[in-house]
């Protein structure tokens, strides 16, 4: 997949299972994956973040990201 069509990475972690992780990409057009089965999930995570915040299209905006959000939880 492209940088330039991913527009979020998403680490997921379910409540009632802790140890259940997924990471959800979500492309600039709305489609979204979900990975899961990782050896060391937050190094994934950071790989990815650090990967997506540092690629910049010319001449396209640059969202800004959330800062210190270590991830979502669904019940």
């Amino acid at each position: 997949m492209p940088l330039a069509k991913v527009g979020t990475v998403n680490p997921v972690s379910m409540r009632e299972n802790p140890s259940e992780k997924y990471i959800q990409i979500v492309t600039v057009d709305g489609h979204d994956f979900w990975f899961m089965g990782f050896v060391n999930f937050d190094k994934a995570v950071k790989n990815l973040s650090e990967g997506i915040s540092q690629f910049v299209v010319p001449g396209v905006a640059v969202p800004a990201t959330a800062s210190g959000e270590n991830g979502k939880n669904f019940q």
